[in-house]
């Protein structure tokens, strides 16, 4: 099978593309329902694919670089070939500038790329320090064709609480693309560095991009936008030419169309399979005999803060299994009934926003999957100005041993809310009625000595308090004598 995706050979992918697009054909993908994709949608991953490689194999170079960093800080030495199989590495300690220059006519290199230009790098603290910001930039710079403009800003997060390095990654750059067409591209990353940071190698480094997100145009469609989401962690290693797990939601003007699902075996180096050899998404692998449910695409969703919202998730399944229905990033107070698929609740005052939401329906073995934009407008009226409360301090109080105690707290409310009253501190034998404020008991020897008494009062919205101290005394000895 000639025929290529972003560059990359579908047969060393498994699933990728396989929400509503298809690797086949040309022009255009469809869903499972028979929905046909606009040849704008079925591009989307392939300019995704084209743009990403090649800023994050510059971002790789860097990094393999930047090991050295501290060696040409010392003067150990200022130049030296690069690590990538071709070109020269140099470094200024006065500006701390490394460049990395696989000359006009170019090079190929690791992975069998050809690499030309230069990729510039200002370091402002060493790669490993904390807080340290790396700002790569590129002149003249390209890859297998596709030339490269703009920034890339690494900076150093620290270590995360298993002793990770991570890095916060932002990426602003123009890709022109070997047939003319122009990328703009905008993304934002944080990276954990995974495994090999203790070794020396390179081969053994492994990467997890924990999330991300990007944003991109493409000349040949004006006025139209897209965007992805990393909803499964990226794996990468240095030595293997492709991402090896991971999923990424592509979207066209805000509706899902594309889900990229990378699973590769990269030899020699295994990456340990989380799905312990069962995947949703291989087509009935597990079990032959049983077909996958399909799910009905759902389009965009727009409501309002207070309205009432019931959809029903559509799918059908070939066998009559029984089907569960599920859930993720629904906008607040809504949710999913796992046996009809009806998404249902009011919205609430603070539920305004745009929210990414992923459906799965399950027949026990296999599932599918849809995505889809949920925009809720705001249309609350904002609060009525409030005034709060105000308690009257009761003053201190002393009481004695076996007394019945009633004490009311006086507040008042000039909007006449309704008021709930609360203390902390009390004598242990007293309480305080939430309506009426009363506080109220018989003192018995738990109660005796001086207790701090806060009492609060609220209508809702605002609150007041008071403290004071109460004593309880025992001046008939009815606790016994005192020592």
């Amino acid at each position: 099978m000639d025929k290529k995706v972003g560059g990359v050979f579908p047969s060393v992918l498994f699933g990728i593309l396989f929400l509503l697009a298809g690797c086949g054909g040309s022009g255009g993908g469809s869903s499972d329902s028979g929905e046909s994709l606009s040849s704008v949608e079925s591009g989307s991953a392939a300019d995704y694919d084209a743009a990403d490689t090649v800023l994050s194999d510059a971002g790789d170079i860097v990094d393999e670089e930047a090991i050295d960093e501290t060696g040409f800080q010392k003067g150990l030495f200022s130049s030296r070939p690069a690590r990538t199989g071709c070109g020269t590495v140099t470094f200024d300690p006065a500006t701390s500038t490394m460049t990395v220059d696989f000359g006009a006519e170019g090079c190929k290199g690791r992975h069998g790329r050809n690499r030309q230009g230069k990729i510039e790098v200002q370091f402002n603290g060493k790669y490993k320090e904390e807080g340290s910001v790396i700002t790569i930039t590129f002149s003249n710079y390209g890859m297998d064709g596709r030339q490269v403009e703009g920034t890339r800003t690494i900076t150093n997060l620290g270590r995360n609480e298993a002793g990770l390095l991570l890095h916060h990654i932002v990426t602003e750059a123009t890709v022109t693309l070997a047939d003319g067409v122009i990328i703009e591209w905008l993304s934002e990353r944080t990276r954990e560095w995974t495994e090999g940071e203790e070794t020396p190698e390179r081969e053994d480094d492994v990467y997890t991009i924990l999330e991300g997100i990007s944003h991109w145009t493409n000349s040949n469609d004006p006025g139209e936008t897209f965007s992805s989401e990393i909803t499964e962690p990226i794996i990468i290693t240095v030595e293997c030419k492709f991402k090896l797990r991971g999923i990424v939601l592509i979207l066209h003007n805000g509706k899902v169309v594309v889900k990229v699902k990378y699973k590769v075996t990269c030899e020699p180096h295994e990456v340990e399979d989380d799905d312990e050899g069962d995947d949703d998404d291989d087509d009935g692998e597990d079990d032959p005999s049983n077909r996958a449910p399909v799910i009905t695409p759902l389009p965009s969703q727009t409501d309002a803060e207070g309205e009432t919202v019931s959809l029903q998730v559509e799918a059908t399944d070939s066998d009559d299994d029984a089907l569960t229905f599920s859930a993720e990033g629904l906008p607040p107070d809504l949710t999913i009934d796992a046996a009809t698929g009806v998404i249902s609740g009011t919205l609430s005052c603070e539920s305004a926003g745009s929210y990414l939401v992923i459906v799965t329906v399950s027949d026990g073995i296999e599932s599918a999957t849809d995505a889809f934009l949920w925009e809720v407008a705001e249309a609350c009226d904002p609060p009525p100005s409030n005034s709060p409360p105000e308690i009257t301090d009761p003053g201190d109080q002393t009481s004695q041993m076996g007394e019945s105690e009633t004490l009311p707290i006086i507040a008042t409310d000039s909007d006449g809310d309704a008021l709930t009253f609360s203390a902390e501190g009390l004598p242990p034998d007293l309480t305080i009625d939430a309506v009426t404020g009363v506080i109220s008991g018989t003192l018995s020897c738990l109660s005796l000595g001086e207790h701090g008494v806060t009492v609060t009062v609220s209508d809702g919205f605002a609150e007041d308090t008071t403290s004071f101290t109460w004593s309880v005394q025992d001046v008939e000895f009815l606790c016994g004598n005192p020592v």
